[in-house]
């Protein structure tokens, strides 16, 4: 025989042999999935004549937190900020809105790694969450608030800028038009006008009758002023005259008081012996 024919026929064997052995392969399987079916029907069988109950699984453990279902199996749910260690909530003490995972580490899990769960936009830094606000930003009283791609200061009403780092001047902006000069009062402008300007900013031309009407108002006013400073000054001139006859009176009482203390019965009048023991009959 040819070396040809010798590889043939060795090749011929091979794939029988490997034949053989799948089909006693796969009657294998079938035996042992047969014997695997039988063998559970029995044990079922077994356990419901013996009223036999397979074992449950433990019972879920969640201090301070609540076990709830989920995909169909009970988990330890933390309340916000605080993460399941083995059955027992927590501290993530990750920052404000932040959560946490602990995992088990080392021999017999006597040891806990923990995983900061940060909100969206914010960074680890130094095991902690980090966002646009957390180093409050916003001064003089100004509100954080985040949005999207950092923060925004909400500021007082004394105050403006990106970080409330303004004071807030609303005569600035000249907000007084047609000569008018601005002031401001309670954090808000307010115009005074020249004649014959009105409004809020002086845009108004104010009509002639208005005009007239506006200055008689204001001559009466000053004369009104006028008349209680004089009068205001004429009362202070006249209090220390007043004063002093006022102080001139209660002298003289109080030494008229002393004298008819001394004599009850002298009224300033000369007695003589005829007023002290009158005759019974006029003359």
């Amino acid at each position: 025989m040819t070396s040809r024919s010798l590889t043939v026929s060795a090749c011929f064997v091979f794939l029988y042999l490997l034949a053989y052995t799948k089909a006693d392969f796969n009657l294998r399987e079938e035996d042992v999935n047969e014997l695997s079916r039988n063998s559970e029907e029995n044990e079922s069988s077994y356990l419901a004549e013996e009223n036999f109950n397979r074992p449950l699984k433990a019972a879920c453990k969640c201090t301070g937190g609540k076990c709830v279902t989920e995909n169909g199996e009970e988990v330890c749910k933390c309340p916000p900020e605080f993460g399941d260690a083995n059955g027992k909530c927590k501290a993530c003490q990750c920052g404000t809105g932040s959560n946490c995972t602990f995992t088990c580490s080392g021999l017999w899990c006597l040891s806990r790694t923990k995983k900061c769960i940060c909100k969206e936009g914010y960074k680890i830094i130094a095991g902690k969450c980090y966002g646009p606000c957390t180093n409050s930003p916003c001064k003089n009283g100004g509100t954080c608030t985040e949005v999207k791609g950092g923060y925004k200061c909400i500021c007082p009403p004394t105050h403006t800028g990106t970080t409330c780092n303004e004071k807030f001047d609303p005569c600035k902006s000249k907000p007084c038009t047609n000569g008018g000069t601005c002031s401001v009062e309670k954090n808000a402008f307010k115009c005074n006008c020249k004649k014959p300007y009105s409004g809020n900013t002086c845009e108004t031309v104010m009509p002639k009758r208005k005009q007239r009407k506006l200055e008689t108002m204001l001559t009466t006013m000053e004369d009104n002023v006028k008349a209680h400073d004089r009068e205001r000054k004429r009362i202070a001139r006249s209090k220390p005259e007043t004063r002093a006859r006022q102080n001139a009176l209660q002298r003289e009482r109080r030494a008229l008081k002393r004298q008819q203390a001394i004599n009850p019965h002298d009224d300033n009048i000369k007695h003589t012996k005829c007023v002290q023991t009158p005759s019974l009959y006029s003359p």
